[in-house]
């Protein structure tokens, strides 16, 4: 994962996941940050076996409530 990327929008989508951005564990926990903890950080139940190359996923559960099982 390209930790440079911090547009939201222009990250790669997880198919399998909703459509989610595929986010490097630094970049989502910068968006975890900035959000003061109303986004959640979680691991992509479909990614990668190695912890190096991890995709992470952000979730809103206040605005998501029940959208996915993955989440």
């Amino acid at each position: 994962m390209d930790d440079t990327q911090d547009r939201y929008s222009e990250a790669p989508r997880c198919q399998p996941c909703d459509g989610r951005a595929m986010l490097s564990e630094a970049t989502a926990d910068r968006f975890v940050q900035v959000t003061e903890g109303r986004l959640v950080k979680f691991r992509c139940p479909d990614g990668a076996d190695s912890p190096n190359d991890a995709v992470w996923h952000l979730f809103n559960p206040t605005a998501e409530r029940g959208r996915s099982g993955r989440a």
